[in-house]
C-alpha cells in the first residue's frame, strides 16, 4: 500500500511513513543511548523551532535495544517536522515507569491527528515492543524494555523475526539490553 505511486496527500504521506517504518530498525546507532540521540535532534531541531526537553529519566533505568534508539530518533522527526511547518514550538518529556520508557512530544498550534496518526499507527504494528499514541495536542511514544511480556501485534511479530534474524540472535540482544551500561543515562545533555 505504502508503495502506490501517486502525487496526492495521502500517497506522499504513506509513502514518507513506509520510508519513516522501514529506516527505524537500522538509524538508531548501536553505542548511542536515549539521550544521545535526543541532544542529537535536539541540536538539529532548536534551531528551527522552540524546543523544550523535560528529561525524568533517573527515576528507573531503561535500556533500549538498538531499534528502540531508531523508533526514538523518527518519532522525534516526524514530530519537530509537524512543529516546524505549522510554525510553533515542540515540548519533550522523557519518564520511565515500570521499564517502558515514554516519550511525550507537546505540539501546540498542530492538528496532531492529521499531523502524526498515519505515522503513529503502522509504527506500533509494525516495529515491536512499541506503542506510539496520537492525543489532541501530544504523541505519547511508549517503548518497552521487557522483551518477555505480553504478545506482539501479528505484524511486529513479523518485524522482530526479521530483526532478530539479522547477525544478532534474540538471546543475544537481550543479553546486550541486560548488560547496557547506565552511565550515560545519569548525564544530562540538553544545555
Amino acid at each position: 500500500m505504502a508503495a502506490e505511486p501517486g502525487f496526492d496527500v495521502a500517497s506522499v504521506v504513506r509513502r514518507n511513513v513506509a520510508d519513516a517504518v522501514r529506516r527505524a530498525p537500522s538509524s538508531g546507532p548501536l553505542a548511542a543511548s536515549v539521550r544521545d540521540v535526543v541532544q542529537d535532534w535536539w541540536r538539529d531541531q532548536a534551531p528551527a523551532t522552540g524546543v523544550t526537553v523535560r528529561d525524568d529519566m533517573r527515576q528507573e533505568v531503561f535500556r533500549p535495544l538498538p531499534i528502540h534508539l531508531g523508533v526514538l530518533d523518527e518519532t522525534l522527526k516526524w514530530g519537530g517536522e509537524a512543529a516546524e511547518a505549522a510554525d510553533t514550538r515542540i515540548d519533550v518529556e522523557l519518564t520511565v515507569q515500570d521499564g517502558t520508557l515514554h516519550v511525550w512530544l507537546g505540539l501546540d498550534r498542530v492538528d496532531v491527528r492529521a499531523a502524526c496518526d498515519d505515522f503513529a499507527r503502522p509504527l506500533s504494528h509494525t516495529l515491536p515492543y512499541t506503542d506510539c499514541l496520537v492525543g489532541d495536542d501530544h504523541v505519547l511514544l511508549r517503548l518497552h524494555d521487557d522483551l518477555e511480556t505480553g504478545p506482539l501485534h501479528p505484524l511486529a511479530a513479523a518485524g522482530m523475526d526479521a530483526y532478530a534474524s539479522r547477525p544478532k540472535d534474540r538471546r543475544r540482544l537481550i543479553e546486550q539490553v541486560a548488560d547496557g551500561s547506565t552511565e550515560a543515562q545519569d548525564k544530562q545533555p540538553y544545555s
